[in-house]
């Protein structure tokens, strides 16, 4: 191997962070390094019995078509790790009943199997149309590639892996692992777009600030296990009533958010504040009939606000609502509605 080839080598692997790049740059340098016509990765799929050309580099009249497609069992790559037959120069004679090499005149061809966690992923090959006996010598080159291949295959699938479970654990740090609904720095996080846009509406944002009232009292009663299965039911219901480009969020052990784009006028603002109220009244109250036993609840406090998104900022319009909340409260215990 010449110095220049090693350099390209170093080169290749320094520069390329890719999968294709790496691959795309080794099928040059194996077809300099040994004449042959063509360089190819390949897939096996060896439930369905096909092997897939992924990558391939033509220099000649014959021509590995990207994409192409063939039987397992008809391969050259097949029988020769069958028989352990890396090289040969004589492939029309010593696999002539290869329809897929006869039809392509393959007469020299190498190859070396790609392996992933031990998995046969495919392989790595050269070929060409004439006999290139010479090309045996290189290839010690082309399981160093193949090598090479396997560990950028397996840096990837760990990467994926890596990026799922990353998806997975930023799901869980944006939701309430109960309920399912955003938490409070989510709430944060996600209002502001939210904000922004009824701002260049012109429209008024509704704020509900909602407490569950005698939760502790069903803890105490029925145990935590209960409660937890309330507190389920209770964020099925006020998603259920929320629509599309609302926000829930669960902000505290007992505490829950919503905001709604209200109207463009003012006028309108207090029907849209009393329809809010009256969606969550009728479907946060009542008998929830959880698994373990039904518990007739007679509805939680809640504090709805109507702002210009323009005028005030969202975690003041949160602060807002919260009092409102503390005002409906008062007024029920006056009542004797609530605790």
């Amino acid at each position: 191997m010449t110095q220049t080839l090693i350099s390209d080598i170093a080169e290749t692997l320094k520069n390329e962070r890719n999968l294709e790049g790496l691959v795309r740059r080794f099928l040059e340098i194996i077809e300099i390094a040994t004449g042959l016509d063509s360089a190819y990765l390949t897939r096996i799929d060896a439930d369905v019995g096909f092997q897939t050309v992924i990558f391939a580099r033509n220099t000649s009249s014959l021509v590995i078509p990207e994409g192409l497609s063939v039987p397992w069992g008809d391969t050259l790559c097949k029988r020769a790790l069958d028989e352990g037959c890396p090289f040969t120069d004589e492939a029309d004679g010593r696999w002539a009943d290869s329809g897929a090499a006869r039809e392509l005149g393959i007469r020299t061809y190498m190859s070396t199997p790609v392996f992933i966690d031990k998995s046969l992923f495919g392989t790595l090959c050269g070929a060409s149309s004439q006999r290139r006996p010479a090309a045996a010598q290189c290839q010690q080159l082309l399981v160093l590639f193949g090598e090479i291949i396997a560990l950028y295959l397996e840096r990837e699938a760990a990467m994926e892996k890596l990026r799922a479970a990353n998806g997975v654990l930023e799901g869980i740090s944006k939701h309430d692992e109960l309920t399912g609904l955003i938490n409070r720095r989510s709430l944060i996080a996600e209002i502001s777009p939210v904000w922004d846009m009824a701002a260049a509406d012109f429209q008024l944002m509704l704020v509900a600030f909602i407490d569950l009232d005698n939760f502790k009292a069903i803890n105490d009663a029925y145990g935590h296990d209960v409660g937890d299965e309330f507190l389920t039911d209770f964020s099925r219901r006020l998603r259920s009533v929320c629509r599309a480009h609302d926000l829930a969020a669960r902000v505290g052990g007992d505490e829950f958010v919503v905001i709604a784009r209200g109207p463009v006028s003012e006028d309108g603002c207090h029907a849209a504040a009393e329809s809010l109220r009256a969606r969550l009244e009728a479907a946060l109250c009542g008998t929830f009939d959880l698994p373990s036993r039904p518990i007739a609840y007679p509805g939680p406090s809640i504090g709805i606000i109507s702002v210009r998104p323009e005028t005030v900022a969202p975690g003041d319009a949160i602060r807002l609502a919260d009092e409102a909340m503390y005002r409906v409260k008062r007024s029920r215990r006056s009542a004797g509605t609530a605790p």
